[in-house]
């Protein structure tokens, strides 16, 4: 054991293919060998100790190679994936069962992994370590780990971590700093696990991927926030790369949008606006990434009230006065904008638009934008409408506008969607002055079927007095208007999109 020591402690002064690494692969694949081929069975614990053994020494020959030397140079690389994954869930089930509590669960799993004064009792550290090495050889290295089980075993323990009591130690720097070492070695894995499908579908065949929705959704006690802001981490990565039929079936059964949504609306007692708004990104990060695929996901959160809860925390959110509240409701807006380009289905103008008595010779309708910047979800598009004639500081209204303009100039063609529910026909009272910014730089304007049309400006049923209220002014390939003679308040501020030309 002496010289095994020697090598692993030596420094290493020299390129990754040195004489000290060959040494030291070639003295892994001889103690693998002499694990896998033995004269006389091995006991499970005799298994274990010689595994622990080729630990450090495999981080030391592989940490700094390129991962796709991994099978190249060490043949045996996907057995002994297999057996260090199977050795962790092993462990991780023996401190978790028959526990009296999650806490003690918790609290047993991270003394296990964190790393210790020596390297004979960091066993748990350099075995997660040895895992997330493995983890970055690509999907034939991270297929055996995901078959024994190991993604489905981190979420286990990180959805326990939620549990962990406060630190109350004199060296609290000191285990705080452990810690959140351990948190970014276990999310790391879990965001390299999860960047193949297979790690999505095993979670969601343990039914483990129910835990991170709820993860994400639910309070924790502040000293754990870490823990629910990697859990969104693990979900975002799930979201880019494994979103697979069977995943997407399994969260629309499981009710997990749902469930979410339930969670922020009910279980807001001791959350941070900001950690809402975070929420809110983590499931637009769903309906954005699944949209291109399905429309179940959008159709799912459409269901379970996501639009209408929305509309009530922005509301909830101009009651307040803080800074952080102000913050958070220019966020959330913006979410609002990215949500309408979340949608299946590229939207056309229905008959309604191109039997319109007004036709301009030669007019085309725009082509979209593509994905990403079409205007594809018209109820999240409602919400700001909804917001908007429901708000009552000025504030709010000029953040939906802008977030309006910007809608706008990405994406011409929405002037000719969304009849018959005619989004910006909007008549505001007690919004205050508009500036020169609402009148000038949103460039639209409608040609209506009839001048009644505009009846609403005044708040009057005579259309001669709205017509005597605002002029027209053709400016290029867009109209502009002006609004003369508004009275106190009164902004008239876009027109019914099922006349709007460009």
């Amino acid at each position: 054991m002496q010289p095994l020591k020697k090598l692993i402690n030596r420094p290493s002064r020299r390129p990754t293919h040195s004489q000290d690494n060959e040494l030291g692969l070639m003295h892994l694949r001889k103690l693998y060998v002499e694990l896998c081929c033995t004269a006389q069975p091995l006991s499970q614990q005799e298994q274990e100790d010689k595994m622990y053994m080729m630990l450090p020494l495999f981080c030391k020959v592989f940490e700094g190679s390129p991962a796709t030397e991994m099978i190249g140079r060490f043949g045996d690389v996907l057995q002994f994936a297999t057996q260090v994954s199977r050795l962790f869930v092993t462990e991780i089930r023996r401190r978790a069962t028959d526990k009296p509590s999650t806490k003690d669960a918790a609290c047993a799993i991270i003394k296990y992994l964190e790393v210790q004064a020596s390297e004979e009792n960091s066993k748990g550290w350099m075995l997660l370590s040895t895992l997330n090495l493995l983890a970055s050889g690509g999907p034939s290295i991270v297929q055996p780990m995901t078959i024994a089980a190991l993604p489905s075993t981190l979420v286990k323990c990180l959805y326990l971590f939620f549990d962990l009591p406060e630190i109350d130690s004199p060296n609290k720097d000191a285990i705080e700093n452990k810690q959140k070492e351990l948190h970014r070695v276990i999310i790391q894995l879990l965001k390299r696990l999860c960047q193949y499908p297979a790690s999505a579908e095993e979670l969601a065949k343990e039914d483990d991927l129910n835990l991170l929705f709820s993860a994400i959704s639910s309070w924790c006690p502040t000293h754990n926030i870490q823990w629910r802001k990697g859990a969104a981490d693990v979900l975002t990565t799930i979201s880019r790369h494994g979103l697979t039929e069977e995943v997407v079936q399994y969260v629309h059964r499981k009710g997990c949008l749902s469930a979410c949504i339930w969670n922020m609306n009910h279980r807001v007692q001791g959350l941070t606006i900001m950690e809402i708004v975070e929420m809110c990104f983590t499931v637009y990060s769903l309906l954005k990434d699944s949209s291109d695929k399905t429309a179940i996901l959008v159709d799912d959160f459409r269901t379970s009230e996501g639009y209408v809860f929305l509309t009530d925390f922005a509301l909830k959110l101009e009651e307040m006065t803080t800074e952080e509240s102000k913050h958070s409701m220019r966020h959330l807006m913006f979410l609002m904008a990215s949500l309408t380009s979340c949608g299946f289905r590229e939207l056309r103008p229905n008959s309604a638009v191109l039997e319109a008595p007004f036709q301009l010779p030669g007019f085309t309708f725009p082509v979209p934008s593509g994905k990403g910047q079409s205007v594809r979800n018209l109820q999240a598009f409602q919400v700001l409408q909804t917001v908007f004639l429901k708000a009552r500081t000025e504030q709010l209204c000029k953040v939906i506008l802008e977030v309006i303009n910007n809608i706008y100039i990405r994406q011409r063609q929405l002037f000719c969607l969304g009849t018959p529910s005619h989004h910006f026909t909007i008549h505001r009272p007690n919004v205050g002055e508009a500036s020169p910014h609402t009148e000038d730089d949103l460039g639209i304007i409608g040609v209506c079927r009839g001048e009644a049309k505009l009846c609403t400006l005044q708040g009057t049923d005579q259309p001669e007095l709205a017509t005597e209220s605002w002029e027209v002014c053709f400016h290029g390939s867009y109209a502009k208007k002006k609004i003369e003679n508004r009275g106190q308040n009164n902004i008239m501020v876009l027109m019914d999109i099922v006349d709007l030309v460009l």
